[in-house]
């Protein structure tokens, strides 16, 4: 292994020690982002559990189907957004949850049916 400290200074070196900064300073940059699907049936009386796994498992964007409401709204769960949309009689329905970090790079919600619906957001 070679101890890239010690060789900064080398002109043999000097190349592959700022080839690895570059990459080091690449990966630093992009941002991960963590996604989970999840059908839960019933999301009456469910919010809040699925607000404490994603802030357990570090969940950025959650899609969950089933949700069994009615209309379509924007509702605020602790620190995380959740979009909705579902048909007039309780059945299907799907939502988009979003965490506090990436809310507000939130650019357009399209809900196309009772079982669509698409979010779009600038990340990095």
């Amino acid at each position: 292994m070679v101890d890239w400290a010690s060789h900064a200074n080398d002109t043999r070196y000097r190349a592959t020690f700022q080839q690895v900064q570059e990459r080091v300073k690449n990966v630093n940059n992009k941002r991960r982002i963590r996604c989970a699907f999840w059908n839960i049936g019933s999301l009456t009386g469910k919010s809040l559990e699925l607000i404490d796994v994603m802030k357990r498992r570090r969940i950025n964007i959650a899609c969950i189907q089933g949700t069994r409401w009615k209309g379509m709204k924007a509702k605020m769960l602790d620190d995380f957004k959740l979009w909705y949309v579902g048909d007039q009689s309780g059945r299907g329905g799907v939502g988009i949850v979003v965490d506090r970090d990436l809310k507000n790079d939130v650019e357009d919600v399209k809900r196309v049916g009772d079982r669509i619906i698409s979010l779009k957001a600038s990340v990095g």
